[in-house]
């Protein structure tokens, strides 16, 4: 994003303080609504307007896919540093046991940074 900006000629500096500020605005919305992210993303994206067409030109792209992916990856190589069977997720032979985790109310409602 950050060299997206450039691209379009801002400079660096204030081309990585808009994607900072966009992300924080972004997670700060999910964190303070009792809404699915979905729901709050349909509420966003007005039809024909500048956000649905940068998701139809991510999904065109593969984007959900790519990103579908790279977490499984990630999760795999967790299982395989902690000396776990690896060999799970779509494609693989096994199926996935996935760990949970359980959250408190504290930690639903601290704010970014941990305070």
């Amino acid at each position: 994003m950050v060299d997206a900006g450039v691209h379009m000629g801002l400079p660096r500096a204030m081309s990585e303080r808009l994607v900072k500020q966009t992300l924080l605005g972004s997670c700060m919305y999910a964190l303070n609504s009792n809404q699915s992210i979905s729901v709050l993303r349909n509420d966003i994206i007005s039809p024909g307007g500048t956000t649905a067409s940068a998701q139809y030109t991510l999904e065109r792209g593969g984007f959900r896919a790519t990103v579908y992916d790279a977490i499984w990856a990630a999760y795999r190589r967790s299982l395989e540093l902690g000396g776990e069977n690896s060999n799970v997720g779509p494609g693989r032979s096994q199926t996935a046991v996935l760990r949970t985790f359980q959250f408190t109310d504290d930690d639903q409602e601290e704010s970014p940074g941990g305070g």
